[in-house]
């Protein structure tokens, strides 16, 4: 959620309006502009209270002053109670709506997507994805069966794998487990991140819906850049292991995450549909995350800053690979990684089996 302090400054009306939420914007500055009405009365009466007591303590114990003095008083306590009260609701109101405001975007985000590097060649286009999986004979309703499951399964596998290679803690949620940073109140040392396989709201960075291996940092405020880029090079790293051609991509405005401050985008081509699709994504989601939960470190007890990485998503991943190692014969070809963790080079046609979706 939104500081408070952030209400009436230039950067908050920019992202607002850069993101589509001018009517939101509307909506702050006029409670905003209620809330300071009714702390600018309550202090005017605060001050009249300060003097009628002044007042009152130079006059004689019975001097018939006192007693004016004192109904004026009571009055005054009561206007003022009703004034707090109505200051309280206006504040809970704003802070409603700031927890559901986007954040504030990073100076550096642009209007729209911008391509910054390309990575490789996409392969000649074969057949789609449904294609092989119906030569495969593995796909019913929505979802994978048998050796394409199989290979979901090696994806998400192979990733967190991957990124434990890097320094990261596996983490698995409770049944009770909300977002990824809820559980954390404190940190001990300088930084905490960790890896986990991710379904929910989280997971969905930059329009990569899960399942996705998901890799969570929270850092000291003055070193977000360096995590940032630290998680950019792995997020590649990840994406040449899986052989794929992709482009990066500086994340627009209108393309962020509601938390999101700043992102980017790994897009590889998918020439049968002719797409690209995010096979993984970074991004940097400032205090907001972490003033929700209240979470702090270092001795001044400082909000840290959270940062999010969602790869190999896995819809997209498979997708790719599919259709890139589409054979002939309706075989497909694995690149090494995912050959390594399956124990296969190919996945080779079963015969059909007959089974309805729910």
């Amino acid at each position: 959620m939104l500081d408070l302090g952030a209400l009436r400054s230039e950067h908050l009306a920019r992202s607002l309006q850069a993101r589509g939420c001018g009517e939101d914007l509307d909506r702050l500055l006029k409670l905003d502009a209620r809330r300071r009405e009714l702390l600018r009365q309550l202090e005017t009466l605060r001050a009249r209270r300060g003097r009628l007591s002044r007042a009152a303590a130079v006059l004689p114990p019975d001097h018939p002053l006192r007693r004016a003095i004192a109904r004026q008083v009571r009055r005054t306590a009561g206007r003022r109670r009703q004034l707090a009260r109505a200051v309280g609701d206006v504040q809970r109101k704003l802070r409603q709506l700031l927890a559901a405001c986007p954040n504030l975007l990073d100076p550096d985000v642009p209007p729209a997507d911008v391509v910054l590097e390309r990575h490789g060649s996409p392969a000649p286009a074969r057949r789609t994805a449904a294609a092989v999986l119906m030569c495969l004979r593995e796909q019913a309703g929505n979802g994978y069966w048998g050796e394409a499951a199989r290979l979901g399964r090696a994806l998400l596998h192979f990733g967190l794998d991957f990124f434990r290679g890097y320094g990261y803690k596996e983490f698995f949620p409770g049944p009770a487990a909300g977002a990824p940073v809820s559980g954390v109140r404190a940190l001990e040392g300088a930084e905490l991140r960790y890896v986990t396989v991710d379904t929910g709201p989280y997971a969905d960075i930059l329009g990569t819906p899960g399942p996705v291996v998901l890799r969570v940092r929270l850092v000291d405020p003055a070193d977000w850049r360096p995590h940032l880029d630290t998680m950019l090079r792995e997020s590649e790293a990840l994406v040449g292991e899986l052989e794929l051609p992709y482009r990066l991509v500086l994340v627009g405005a209108g393309r962020l995450g509601t938390a999101a401050r700043l992102g980017y985008a790994l897009e590889t081509y998918l020439p049968a549909t002719k797409v690209w699709a995010v096979v993984a994504a970074v991004s940097h989601h400032g205090e907001y995350l972490a003033r929700r939960h209240d979470i702090r470190a270092g001795h001044h007890r400082r909000l840290v800053h959270s940062l999010f990485a969602a790869g190999p998503v896995l819809h997209a991943v498979l997708t790719a690979v599919l259709e890139a190692g589409a054979q002939e014969d309706g075989s497909v070809r694995l690149p090494c990684a995912l050959a390594r963790q399956l124990g296969q080079r190919y996945l080779e046609p079963q015969e059909r089996t007959r089974i309805e979706s729910p």
